[in-house]
């Protein structure tokens, strides 16, 4: 079957797998025998990386439905998208992924549009930039932005990286940096991330548990053991904001 090797801030993202998850989906958790299958396969197909479980710096798992048929195994069941009505008035998108999920909300806001019997023309979506794209071409703003990164005391890979996170979002951080110029320091000095990053998870992307911040807005936990320190300055941070 097909697996990717992608880099991945200084790292590689290996996957993915394909497990059968019947409980709690906030209790879900990369299983070992994940890790182990993935691992082997990275060991017939690129025996020269010698990786092995050490190399794992962290891991990450979630689940996702499915077009599920009895008596089928997981790895068999289709991961195409389809949008069922198990019941009138009630519409359930199931499979797809994430890079197709816009086109999925095209369709679905156009069956909605169908029972409503609204004639008001297909989803406009597709005709759309999405929602935080530069307006300009990307070199140009990109330039731009990075210079004023630098500007505001970052270094010029924290910069670039923060860049293709934001999107033009990148705002919010200038924002953040003119009114906080200290966190522009690097959370970690091994990646690309700053303190003013940890502020804006707090106050304008919900975060709020250390996790949240750590693993779901700004993967470094998933890269790689914190520091203490990291750790419990993010929480002093969750506490104030």
């Amino acid at each position: 079957r097909v697996f990717f090797l992608i880099p991945w801030y200084g790292a590689t993202l290996v996957g993915t797998t394909d497990t059968d998850y019947h409980g709690d989906p906030d209790a879900v958790r990369v299983e070992e025998s994940d890790i182990e299958y993935l691992l082997t396969a990275v060991r017939q197909r690129c025996p020269g990386l010698g990786w092995t479980r050490d190399s794992v710096r962290g891991a990450f798992a979630g689940v996702r439905t499915l077009q599920g048929k009895t008596g089928k195994n997981v790895g068999t069941v289709t991961r195409e998208w389809t949008l069922s009505q198990p019941t009138a008035g009630l519409l359930v998108p199931v499979g797809g992924k994430l890079t197709s999920a816009r086109v999925e909300a095209a369709r679905t806001v156009d069956v909605v549009e169908g029972h409503l019997r609204r004639a008001v023309g297909p989803s406009l979506t597709a005709q759309r930039r999405l929602p935080w794209a530069p307006r300009e071409s990307w070199s140009k703003w990109a330039r731009t932005q990075v210079a004023l990164g630098l500007q505001h005391g970052l270094d010029a890979e924290t910069a670039g990286a923060s860049l293709r996170r934001y999107g033009r979002r990148i705002e919010s951080l200038w924002q953040r940096l003119r009114a906080h110029p200290v966190e522009s320091q690097r959370i970690d000095l091994r990646y690309p991330f700053c303190w003013a990053e940890v502020a804006i998870a707090v106050q304008q992307e919900m975060a709020s548990t250390v996790a949240d911040v750590l693993r779901r807005r700004i993967p470094l936990a998933i890269l790689g053991d914190q520091p203490p320190a990291v750790t419990q300055r993010v929480a002093a941070l969750l506490t104030v904001s």
